[in-house]
């Protein structure tokens, strides 16, 4: 190992990771494999061309058969879908598609991280119940904040509940004082402004993307 489990940076095998932790580190190697993708396609030599294909590859590996992480896996999904685009138009965009479900169909073939994550995000969502949280389930407990701030949104579809009172709305909705540990937002952007903002702040938001 670089830097050994026993060591002053304290290296986890099973956590292999280089950016804070693998919620972070996934989509960063995923923006990385498409931005040395989009390096490839443009390069004007083949030594270039090759340099870029193999950060490319390397990013790849490291994303999805060296660390666990459910948001790089689909950050990785929709950066290639629109490489393809990018490159070829619609029939790039076909073609990424096929590529791609080759692609995790082998991976889930593969004993390692992928596999591993992909068969608990199954269990886990078996295993969620609608009404309580999990802290012990990742996908459970996300699955819950989302229901929860559906609900939100739903008493208060148009303004919302005010800048800043998601925590106190959740809290409310679950019958407490205070909202459970660790949870002050809902795991999502686009919910956190709708619970907030309404319906209206979302629009207004996503036209701020758009444009």
């Amino acid at each position: 190992d670089v830097f050994p489990a026993d060591g002053p940076l304290g290296a986890d095998r099973g956590y292999q990771v280089v950016f804070k932790g693998r919620q972070t580190h996934g989509p960063l190697m995923a923006l990385a494999a498409f931005l040395y993708f989009h390096f490839a396609l443009g390069a004007a030599t083949a030594r270039a061309r090759v340099l870029w294909l193999s950060l490319a590859a390397l990013a790849l590996i490291n994303g999805t058969l060296l660390v666990q992480g459910v948001t790089g896996y689909l950050v990785f999904a929709v950066l290639a879908l629109y490489l393809g685009y990018l490159a070829m138009g619609w029939r790039g965009l076909g073609a990424a598609l096929a590529v791609g479900a080759g692609l995790v169909a082998a991976l889930m073939l593969t004993a390692g991280p992928f596999q591993s994550r992909i068969a608990k995000v199954h269990d886990e969502i078996v295993r969620w119940q609608p009404g309580t949280i999990d802290h012990a389930s990742s996908i459970g407990t996300r699955l819950e904040l989302y229901r929860v701030s559906l609900q939100l949104i739903r008493d208060r579809p148009l303004i919302g509940h005010g800048t800043g009172g998601y925590t106190k709305a959740f809290a409310g909705q679950l019958g407490r004082t205070k909202p459970p540990r660790r949870h002050f937002n809902p795991h999502s952007e686009y919910l956190h402004i709708a619970t907030q903002l309404g319906l209206v702040g979302l629009a207004g938001l996503l036209y701020l993307f758009a444009t």
